[in-house]
């Protein structure tokens, strides 16, 4: 059981880390936009990716799939974000499993 607990727990850190990684990358310049895509655990990590993302300067969106129970997490600078309408990354508006 703590093996599990483990495992999990460094998939959660991994997942979060690819999405701070977007997040540094636009916020750097290094790209306008990046996505994240069908991340298991998006749920999970969308309040400390978006308060992460926020402390960067950088708007998160979450994207829906086609795979129930996953997510996609698109970084942008926020000026590009200001004319499109955008879902932010908060536990209580993830699309539903």
């Amino acid at each position: 059981m703590a093996s599990s607990r483990r495992t999990f727990a460094r998939a959660l850190e991994a997942e979060l880390r690819l999405v701070e990684h977007a997040v540094l990358l636009v916020a750097a310049g290094g790209a306008p936009r990046v996505v994240v895509a069908n991340l298991r655990y998006g749920r999970v990590i969308a309040e400390p990716a978006s308060t992460f993302a926020r402390s960067q300067g950088v708007s998160l969106a979450l994207l829906p799939t086609a795979t129930p129970g996953r997510l996609d997490f698109a970084a942008s600078q926020l000026e590009e974000d200001a004319s499109k309408p955008a879902m932010p990354a908060t536990a209580s508006n993830v699309p539903p499993a």
